[in-house]
């Protein structure tokens, strides 16, 4: 389902509440294909990890959720694709980080 920026932004704000954790502990990205980015870039647990994806109406719209994201609730992110020619990158996807794995 394609969802507006207003539906997206409600969507994570929703889940990151509800597993009561703060949006600094989480990650957000845009992609055209969000399982790749998730499971393969970012090495998420599919079964175990905390994540999401959503379709938006545009590249525009994902650029508009990922940056109100960064930068008013403070999540970390990035922009795993450039843009592509014909605008496909149109998945916003975040997780939950995994601290653990830092003091490896």
């Amino acid at each position: 389902m394609v969802l507006s920026v207003q539906q997206i932004k409600f969507e994570i704000m929703r889940y990151v509440r509800e597993l009561g954790s703060d949006f600094s502990q989480w990650h957000i990205g845009i992609s055209d294909n969000p399982s790749e980015a998730l499971f393969i870039t970012h090495k998420v647990d599919q079964q175990r990890g905390v994540w999401m994806y959503k379709q938006a109406v545009s590249v525009r719209a994902c650029h508009t959720v990922r940056d109100y994201f960064l930068n008013i609730q403070n999540m970390s992110g990035s922009a795993e694709l450039e843009e592509t020619l014909d605008g496909s990158n149109n998945y916003i996807f975040l997780f939950k980080k995994l601290h653990d794995h830092k003091s490896n």
